[in-house]
């Protein structure tokens, strides 16, 4: 067996560090944050966490009057309804129209 003293590997004979080679372009903090994001979109794939809908006040609220007005389980549901043309024209103005209270008397 050879000594570590002279026991030398390939990698060291021709200059290159040892360990894994470099194969991402991107910083270890990079990589931190797409595996993150990966991770996330594939939960939310999977529906193992709620997915979330960022949007403006007035619409947010317009959806969770119209999820009580149609009786629906959630706000995907109320989309469904809304793109499928089952909501009045009557409903979608009336829950228009109490968000818009609702954000006013919060002010």
């Amino acid at each position: 067996m050879a000594k570590d003293g002279s026991d030398r590997l390939t990698t060291d004979l021709l200059g290159a560090k040892p360990g894994a080679p470099k194969t991402s372009r991107f910083s270890r903090d990079q990589q931190l944050c797409n595996a993150t994001k990966k991770s996330n979109q594939g939960k939310l794939d999977l529906g193992l966490v709620p997915r979330r809908y960022w949007t403006d006040k007035t619409v947010a609220l317009s959806v969770a009057k119209l999820k009580d007005i149609l009786d629906v389980k959630d706000a995907g549901a109320v989309v469904a309804a809304l793109m499928s043309g089952v909501v009045s024209e009557a409903d979608r103005l009336m829950a228009v129209e109490m968000a818009e209270r609702e954000i006013e008397a919060s002010k």
